[in-house]
C-alpha cells in the first residue's frame, strides 16, 4: 500500500508521480530534461512536489530515456495532480483537494 501525502498548501498544486513499472528510479522532469521536478521514485513507490501553478510539458525519465511525456499541463493551485506510470503506459489525472 502507497500511502500519499497531505495536500496542506493550496497556494500551490501537487504533483504526485506512482511509479508501477519495474524501472528502479523514476524522474518527473520538465519534457526538455532540464528542470527536475520529483527524482530517484523507486519502483512500486510514489514522490510528489508542490509547485506554483503554471502550464509546463513534463516528462517521466528512465535515466537519460524519457519513457512518456504530458505536453501542455495546466497545473493550477489548489489542485493535485496523478500521475501513474507503468511498464504498459502511463496516465494523468486531476483531483480536486477541495475539503
Amino acid at each position: 500500500m502507497i500511502t500519499d501525502v497531505s495536500h496542506d498548501n493550496r497556494a500551490k498544486a501537487l504533483l504526485i508521480v506512482y511509479n508501477m513499472s519495474s524501472f528502479p528510479g523514476l524522474d518527473l522532469k520538465t519534457a526538455d530534461g532540464q528542470l527536475a521536478i520529483v527524482t530517484k521514485i523507486p519502483a512500486g513507490e510514489s514522490g510528489s512536489r508542490a509547485v506554483n501553478g503554471i502550464t509546463v510539458d513534463l516528462a517521466a525519465f528512465n535515466g537519460n530515456k524519457m519513457l512518456t511525456n504530458f505536453k501542455g499541463v495546466s497545473l493550477e493551485r489548489g489542485k493535485a495532480y496523478s500521475i501513474v506510470i507503468t511498464d504498459a503506459g502511463s496516465s494523468l489525472t486531476v483531483n480536486t483537494t477541495a475539503k
